[in-house]
């Protein structure tokens, strides 16, 4: 937030048991400020929110091209599952 970069607050696996998404949003609001309905939900497992996740940072990137080095024109991700650290998703950005 000091260097006006753009936060796109999620919380991250909605899909598990023990869940406490309403208090994870509480602690994202305490500490960043913001609207709750503006925090996504993302359940990476099912896919559960991640188009949405990809449709904010676009909307986020579109807002400050400057920063950007050349215009998005492709991506790809490929994912895996690891027992220890859960769904582990390699993005590139071309």
């Amino acid at each position: 937030m000091g260097n006006d970069l753009t936060i796109i607050p999620c919380v991250n696996k909605i899909d598990v048991a023990g869940a406490d998404v309403a208090g994870v949003k509480q602690q994202i609001l305490d500490l960043i400020g913001g609207d709750r309905d503006e925090i996504l939900r993302i359940g990476a497992k099912e896919g559960t929110g991640v188009p949405e996740v990809l449709e904010a940072w676009w909307r986020a990137s579109r807002q400050h091209p400057s920063r950007l080095t050349h215009r998005c024109g492709r991506w790809c991700s490929i994912s895996l599952y690891d027992n220890y650290r859960g769904v582990i998703c390699f993005i590139r950005i071309v």
